[in-house]
């Protein structure tokens, strides 16, 4: 008998604590986002340290774990604040200085890719 009870309250904790872990949702879902394009050399929303940047409408992130990263055709930028609904982050000066268009992708530590869109860099 004593086996049996050691064997559901092992079964009622792991309940528990699964339970009150927080639920990544299955999708994340891009919003609006900007700057979407600008001209070869030109710093588009500026920042104090004088790098671009850009911001990302989403939600269903996996914000609270570290890892999660922002690409532009697979030029991975690791400085990225997420607060709950907005992922921010720098501009690589390699995609402001040559003219193309770049897909942005983010990327959260359990492999899940999401595609915002295309960054477009303009010969002046």
């Amino acid at each position: 008998m004593k086996n049996y009870f050691k064997v559901f309250v092992l079964m009622l904790l792991t309940f528990i604590l699964l339970g009150c872990q927080d639920k990544v949702p299955e999708t994340v879902t891009v919003g609006d986002w900007g700057p979407q394009e600008t001209t070869v050399g030109k710093v588009v929303n500026p920042q104090a340290n004088g790098k671009s940047a850009i911001w990302i409408k989403v939600s269903g992130l996996d914000y609270k774990k570290p890892g999660v990263y922002i690409t532009f055709n697979n030029t991975k930028e690791e400085d990225v604040i997420i607060n709950k609904d907005i992922a921010t982050t720098y501009i690589p000066d390699g995609v402001i200085n040559k003219a193309g268009s770049y897909v942005i992708t983010i990327e959260e530590p359990s492999g899940r890719k999401t595609k915002v869109g295309n960054f477009t860099v303009k010969t002046p």
